[in-house]
């Protein structure tokens, strides 16, 4: 038994410790470059503020609305599964109660895909690429209401 416990440490500790490794630039407090927020359909958006850091399972993703007063907009956490470099939202459920989604990594970037459902099982996907270079991170986001696209955010964020 022992053995096999062993076994199973060498090979998931490896894995965990390179997704982690993956993650890395994407860490830290991130804030929109003043000017560079573009919107479909044009409208008000409040400043962009992110902070991606570690957790004892993965990582975790917290939005900030800095228009007015600076508070949390909205925070998931993400743990790591058994595919490489691929992160799902810890806790997911019933997705009409709550998002249900996942995160990858693929070299500078890191797409986060959430998936809601509505009383009337509208599905509503977000899409977030993130895409680091340096200090500097561009943001992509597109949000679709039953495959229709709805709203998209191309940013620039600093470190």
């Amino acid at each position: 038994m022992r053995v096999v416990l062993l076994l199973i440490a060498l090979l998931v500790l490896p894995v965990a410790a390179r997704a982690q490794d993956a993650l890395a630039p994407f860490y830290g407090k991130w804030t929109e470059v003043e000017g560079s927020v573009r919107q479909t359909p044009p409208g008000r958006v409040d400043d962009i503020a992110v902070e991606i850091g570690k957790s004892a399972t993965g990582f975790y993703i917290a939005s900030y609305q800095t228009r007015s007063t600076t508070r949390i907009a909205s925070s998931l956490s993400f743990r790591l599964t058994a595919l490489p470099n691929v992160w799902r939202i810890e806790g997911q459920g019933d997705p009409t109660a709550e998002a249900t989604g996942w995160a990858r990594v693929d070299g500078p970037r890191l797409y986060i895909d959430l998936i809601t459902l509505d009383k009337d099982g509208s599905a509503d996907y977000q899409s977030f690429v993130r895409t680091v270079s340096g200090s500097t991170m561009t943001l992509d986001f597109r949000r679709l209401r039953n495959g229709e696209l709805v709203r998209r955010v191309d940013a620039e964020l600093k470190r």
